[in-house]
């Protein structure tokens, strides 16, 4: 068997993050590697969902590496794209394609064996994996982030994430008492809305905004939750500061999260050597794909560190998170969207059930996932539909 292309199209969809709640527009790469025995895989990468516009490009720059050969010697494959742009692609986006693509040969070997992914990567760890609600931001009145928090517990979820801060409100227009008042009067309304049996997380999103918090202000919010608490505390600082994250979780009991945004195992291992995170999040759409993100793990279970794997895909992406869950016992919870979009369900080899709070492994073969090519007619690309960040 041999790669005869590697293609990319770019899909526009619509999401909400609760039934009956806003619809926003967003957009998806998807990589398809090509094969002469009429095999094909799949992948996603996560950067098309806030730059697709520069997906195709570089997928057509790794595609020279692929054309002609084995799609079976992935690690073969994954070094011969990552050496070719060693200079520029050791993160972001270049990292973020490679990861696309790899996911697809991933995806295309357990296709031709004719095996669920979960199977090449050890096998079932558990037959099922836990997952939490993802993706509804803050809003005012607080009344109406505890009813999006009650619905997720109506839907079967045991553990849910709200982001700090308001819609509407930029971080770093308040001052420290405030920031610290509003965030434990959500904290605690949440808790005494859902009891203590259900998990909360808190999702800083200080990553990726203009005027973060400073390492006092973090810290002033991660003192005051503990008695609510949370299960942990994602993306409190800026992803480059790693002895803040240490700092954080060295005079605090709120366990401290990271990695969405992080460079790669590079980045990853800054943050282990310095004891930095209770819990990694990486993303196998961002962070070179299934082949980087098990050298992540590793890293994590070596050094004790929980993994719950960012995993907040539109399309294909989120299955892959889904089975390297599925195949390692530190993967105990996974991000996923509550409301499947109508692209997930159009390439969906069969639906996810949520049971108890947790998903049920998949029986398809490869990563569970088909293409039609009526797709692109069905969600045409609209220019300029990626996420942008900044003053939020």
């Amino acid at each position: 068997m041999k790669i005869v292309d590697v293609r990319c199209d770019l899909l526009t969809c619509t999401q909400r993050f609760s039934e009956g709640g806003t619809v926003y527009r967003s957009s998806s790469a998807v990589v398809r590697v090509l094969t002469d025995e009429g095999i094909y895989g799949l992948g996603d990468p996560l950067s098309a969902y806030h730059a697709p516009e520069a997906i195709p490009a570089l997928v057509a720059f790794y595609r020279q590496e692929l054309l002609g050969e084995d799609p079976f010697r992935i690690s073969h494959l994954w070094r011969k794209m990552h050496s070719a742009s060693l200079f520029w692609g050791r993160g972001g986006l270049g990292l973020s394609v490679i990861g696309a693509i790899d996911n697809a040969l991933w995806d295309l070997k357990a296709k031709a064996l004719n095996v669920p992914l979960y199977e090449l990567l050890g096998g079932l760890a558990e037959s099922t994996v836990r997952v939490y609600a993802t993706g509804a931001a803050s809003l005012h009145p607080l009344e109406r982030t505890v009813e999006t928090a009650r619905a997720y517990v109506a839907q079967g979820f045991t553990a849910f994430k709200f982001a700090t801060g308001f819609v509407g409100q930029p971080y770093g227009s308040t001052n420290l008492a405030r920031t610290v008042q509003q965030e434990v009067e959500k904290m605690t309304a949440l808790r005494e809305a859902v009891g203590p049996d259900i998990d909360i997380i808190v999702d800083g999103h200080q990553g990726a905004v203009t005027r973060p918090w400073s390492r006092k202000t973090a810290l002033a919010v991660a003192q005051a939750i503990e008695p609510c608490r949370v299960l942990f505390f994602e993306e409190p600082l800026p992803f480059d500061d790693p002895d803040g994250y240490a700092l954080l979780r060295q005079q605090s009991s709120t366990p401290i999260a990271g990695g969405e945004g992080f460079m790669g195992l590079a980045d990853f291992t800054r943050f282990f050597d310095r004891e930095a995170l209770d819990v990694a999040q990486p993303d196998v759409g961002y962070h070179g794909g299934i082949t980087e993100t098990l050298r992540i793990i590793a890293a994590a279970e070596s050094r004790n560190v929980r993994v719950v794997l960012h995993n907040p895909s539109l399309g294909a992406g989120m299955m892959f998170g889904l089975h390297l869950a599925f195949a390692r016992h530190s993967c105990q919870l996974i991000e996923i969207l509550p409301v499947r979009t109508d692209l997930q369900k159009a390439m969906l080899a069969e639906p996810l059930g949520l049971e108890r709070g947790s998903l049920r492994a998949p029986r398809s073969p490869g990563a569970g996932l088909v293409w039609d090519d009526q797709l692109p007619k069905i969600f045409p690309f609209v220019p300029g539909s990626g996420e942008r960040q900044g003053e939020g």
